[in-house]
């Protein structure tokens, strides 16, 4: 961490040239489409000023991709900060310090945001152990306590893995910014009698698990390393809905295509639905066009089959009485 600002200024410099030295794609190559984005970065800065959220790349991005309509748009996102370090006159990009992500500022901010710029990186005075303790107090005056427990209770409802991506995400859904959500873990941790965090290992993240899950949870449907599994009624069902023509657009991932489905039909839980769709992946029935899950050939021929089938009438049951001719 510098201890003056001309190590400041080197550290800063020293940042952007690392981000002027990303590749960027064949579209951004164009100075046309260059500017374009350049535009829309600025956009959204500014109204993360106007909203008094401190632009984070990660929040920068996410508004990107909130309003893109092509794949391409929500690509271009990976790249902010290589095409705002190319416009050093307009942004001035600040590198992670002290637990805090990238940050991108505007030169020349709104009345009112000057006193940003005294946030720029300093010397941590407080010990890791320290500021979590302080942000739990924050956090438990600002009632966001309740909010925590209540997404690790629907993943577990959803029978989602809570893994640390998980929990961060519906942490942002619920309106916390990008830097709050990435110090989530440190709340956890510090509530030590409500939940145990499952150390990483090699192919997995930290796992926010609950001392004492619900009674009446049967297992986790998804997560990393289970292997998807799916019972017979959702998997016809979800062909019956493909057949009829009344299944939602399947976009946005697996995440996105299984709430969508969830959506027109409330049969089994977030990550049941999830699975179905990884396992109608693996045997080669769905396949991505652009951002789309769409049928294959082979799930084609079948849902042909299916149309054709004749309704089936349900059977009769006999009468245990006697027939009205004994009558």
């Amino acid at each position: 961490v510098p201890d003056s600002m001309s190590e400041m200024a080197v550290d800063l410099e020293r940042f952007r040239n690392k981000c002027c030295n990303f590749t960027l794609p064949s579209s951004l190559r164009d100075a046309q489409n260059l500017k374009c984005l350049q535009q829309k970065v600025l956009d959204c800065i500014k109204s993360l000023y106007k909203s008094e959220t401190k632009p984070y790349l990660g929040e920068v991005q996410k508004l990107l991709r909130m309003t893109a309509t092509t794949k391409k748009d929500k690509d271009e996102a990976r790249y902010v900060a290589a095409v705002c370090a190319l416009m050093p006159e307009l942004f001035l990009l600040v590198p992670p310090h002290c637990g805090d992500p990238p940050c991108i500022l505007l030169r020349d901010p709104p009345t009112g945001f000057e006193l940003w710029y005294e946030k720029l990186p300093q010397r941590c005075s407080q010990t890791p152990e320290e500021e979590a303790m302080r942000n739990l107090r924050e956090s438990i005056s600002a009632g966001r306590i309740s909010t925590m427990r209540k997404v690790i209770d629907e993943l577990y409802a959803d029978r989602i893995e809570p893994t640390l991506n998980e929990v961060q995400e519906r942490l942002r859904d619920r309106g916390w910014s990008y830097s709050d959500a990435q110090q989530a873990v440190l709340l956890y941790a510090c509530q030590k009698d409500t939940y145990d965090l499952a150390k990483p290992t090699q192919n997995k993240q930290i796992v926010v698990l609950l001392k004492e899950p619900p009674r009446s949870f049967a297992g986790w449907a998804e997560g990393a390393g289970i292997i998807p599994k799916v019972s017979v009624p959702m998997e016809s069902g979800f062909k019956s809905l493909l057949a009829a023509g009344r299944a939602p657009a399947l976009r946005g991932g697996v995440a996105g295509a299984a709430q969508a489905l969830q959506n027109i039909s409330p049969h089994g839980s977030l990550g049941e639905l999830r699975a179905l769709l990884r396992v109608f992946i693996l045997r080669g029935l769905l396949e991505y066009r652009d951002d789309e899950l769409v049928p294959t050939n082979v799930l084609l021929k079948e849902l042909d089959t299916l149309r054709q089938a004749p309704p089936r009438t349900p059977e009769r049951r006999k009468s245990p009485g006697r027939i009205y001719s004994q009558i």
